[in-house]
């Protein structure tokens, strides 16, 4: 279902920490050595030609820093990564529209000075991270989601990360967002087209039983007794008992999934 070629282009909104973004990067890199190319010669057509531009939205200065030095390190390592070494494009997701250009200012004591700056306007993959989590986000960026559903190549998708589906709180937004993606036009002149619900919401989790999740939660148990040496004021009740579930191992993560896929050909064909 995800696209595995050269030449992607991905758009992360809200990335966070980027972890859609460091997950299909590991995915892209070890298609190609399950392809019969050996590390050594991946890393080098890597370095060689970085055909996939991966790029995202965030507002955070400090998650953006994060994902500056991860990348940075990751490769100090030997595990390349498609995951931008600069900063992603866009500093706040108002920004995002789709249309191909932003427009931006540089001040000066003497005057302001506009700047048009052109960027990608279509992707393979626009993955929403954990972004549209309430109704009014989701009336926010209605035209935002509208214009990335229409330009989205042939055969690309997009993924939206949320919660329960069955929960009074998401339930209308996943309806919402249907609503969206159905109710837009796809044909042009010269082209048919469509943008299809292919999955979703599924369901995807991990035990807090796992390695990795261990790991994680050793963390997190390291900053939470500092922060309880170190702060007068205590994490809200729910906050905590929540961090100690993780800490002692019970219950498990859990989130949905939901995938829009893109068709489009020229009139003239067939088949989409």
């Amino acid at each position: 279902m995800l696209p595995l070629k050269d030449n992607i282009r991905l758009m992360d909104i809200g990335t966070g920490p980027g972890p859609s973004q460091y997950a299909y990067s590991d995915l892209l890199m070890a298609s190609k050595m399950f392809s019969g190319s050996d590390n050594s010669q991946t890393q080098g057509d890597w370095f060689v030609n970085r055909g996939c531009t991966f790029d995202y939205a965030e507002k955070s200065l400090s998650f953006r820093e994060f994902l500056h030095y991860y990348s940075e390190i990751l490769l100090k390592k030997g595990c390349p990564t498609y995951v931008p070494f600069h900063h992603g494009t866009y500093y706040d997701a108002e920004e995002l529209d789709f249309k191909g250009k932003i427009v931006r200012y540089e001040y000066s004591p003497w005057a302001i000075r506009t700047i048009n700056l052109r960027v990608k306007q279509s992707y393979n993959i626009i993955i929403y991270s954990n972004f549209l989590t309430t109704e009014d986000a989701v009336d926010h960026y209605r035209e935002q989601i509208k214009r990335g559903a229409f330009y989205l190549k042939n055969k690309g998708i997009i993924l939206i990360i949320s919660g329960d589906p069955d929960s009074p709180k998401y339930k209308p937004i996943y309806e919402k967002i249907d609503k969206i993606i159905n109710e837009t036009k796809y044909a042009t002149r010269l082209f048919k087209g469509s943008c299809t619900k292919v999955l979703g919401p599924h369901p995807l989790n991990y035990s807090r039983q796992c390695n990795e999740a261990r790991i994680i939660a050793d963390f997190h148990k390291n900053v939470f007794e500092n922060m309880e040496q170190s702060t007068e004021e205590a994490l809200p009740d729910c906050i905590a008992e929540g961090i100690k579930k993780e800490i002692e191992g019970i219950g498990q993560e859990k989130w949905w999934i939901t995938v829009y896929k893109r068709f489009s050909r020229f009139r003239g064909q067939k088949h989409l």
